[in-house]
């Protein structure tokens, strides 16, 4: 069952980041399982979604770790972390869209806990380079993660729509967040 829980999973992911709109059949049909499994599985598509995101939370944790621990250089350690995000939130954009449906506002939040020490880690790295003269001091940690989240969001929206692929993507969006926080080394 796990495997086929899995399995559903990341096809619910591949279909609904093409169509978020995707009935439970379609996911069933890219899964290569019936309807009826998918119900076996998941009490209903809210609770499908719902792993979804605790899948997408797992997946970004473990590559923004992984970013973070790729260098003991923090402005290295930021530029693979704007790209590890880039990378999900590509993979998982359907996420956002259905978050703005008011029918998905109430799905947990019971996996973000682990995040929060990737983000911390996050907060850490920029308050350590402001310490060091790297980063524009007049800078709010705060407006830096926004800024931070906001180029991700562009960096996802271009990718999307086909007009910029995923490597230039991510070269445009080091150069803005470099811009934009005034990134000296």
């Amino acid at each position: 069952m796990k495997d086929t829980k899995g399995k559903i999973i990341e096809s619910a992911i591949s279909v609904l980041n093409k169509d978020e709109t995707a009935s439970i059949e379609q996911i069933a049909i890219a899964a290569g399982v019936t309807r009826r499994t998918i119900h076996r599985c998941f009490k209903d598509r809210l609770n499908l979604i719902e792993h979804c995101k605790e899948n997408m939370l797992a997946v970004c944790n473990e590559k923004m770790t992984s970013a973070f621990k790729s260098s003991a250089d923090p402005v290295t350690q930021i530029e693979y972390m704007l790209y590890a995000a880039i990378e999900v939130g590509n993979q998982y954009c359907f996420l956002k869209k259905l978050y703005q449906h008011t029918d998905y506002s109430e799905i947990k939040k019971n996996s973000e806990s682990e995040y929060e020490n990737v983000r911390l880690e996050w907060f850490k790295l920029i308050e350590n380079l402001q310490y060091n003269g790297h980063i524009d001091t007049e800078l709010t940690i705060g407006w830096i993660y926004n800024l931070f989240g906001g180029i991700i969001e562009t960096s996802v929206i271009s990718v999307q729509s086909g007009n910029t692929s995923l490597n230039e993507v991510k070269k445009f969006a080091w150069i803005s967040l470099k811009g934009g926080i005034s990134l000296n080394r």
